[in-house]
């Protein structure tokens, strides 16, 4: 745990760092001791455990304070609506349209449309179900999920170029 916490405060001097260090370290110590216990997971749960846990616990890394810590992890559990920009939005696939207009809380604004968390869900899980059940590009011809995966690709790089909101890489600052 200790070892941990350094960790998060050689990182940064900031309560946020601290935390993210104590919860690595804290995630240390239940493993041991589940293991200790002889317990074990089926290992996609494992890796699902993981991947949730890890991507939870970086957010106090990345944040400046408390409280941007909270918003992000409001935003992640479906309490805040998310926001994508209506270019976008314009060329999505009429399913996906169809899915997101459901349940009618899709609202154009001037610079994006707010999506609420059941449909930014379904966005969510057919994205998982791609990843998991489908090729990546290295094992795929060039076929229907290769125009998919360079449809997403897209939505990446216009998300990257054209992103309402940038942030100075983390390192610059030292």
């Amino acid at each position: 745990m200790a070892t941990f916490i350094l960790g998060g405060i050689w990182h940064g001097a900031g309560w946020t760092f601290v935390f993210w260090g104590f919860l690595h370290g804290f995630a240390l110590i239940i493993h041991r001791i589940w293991n200790q216990l002889g317990f074990r997971f089926n290992s996609i749960i494992g890796w699902i455990i993981t991947f949730n846990f890890v991507n939870i616990s970086w957010i106090f890394f990345r944040a400046k304070e408390w409280e941007d810590a909270i918003k992000v992890l409001k935003g992640m559990f479906g309490f805040n609506d998310i926001l994508i920009q209506t270019q976008l939005y314009n060329i999505l696939p009429s399913f996906l349209k169809n899915i997101l207009n459901h349940t009618g809380t899709m609202k154009n604004l001037a610079d994006g449309t707010v999506m609420g968390a059941v449909e930014m869900f379904f966005i969510i899980l057919i994205g998982f179900i791609t990843v998991l059940f489908f090729k990546n590009t290295n094992n795929m011809s060039i076929s229907k999920m290769f125009f998919i995966n360079n449809f997403i690709f897209y939505f990446l790089i216009q998300n990257l170029f054209f992103g309402q909101n940038t942030s100075e890489f983390l390192y610059f600052r030292f």
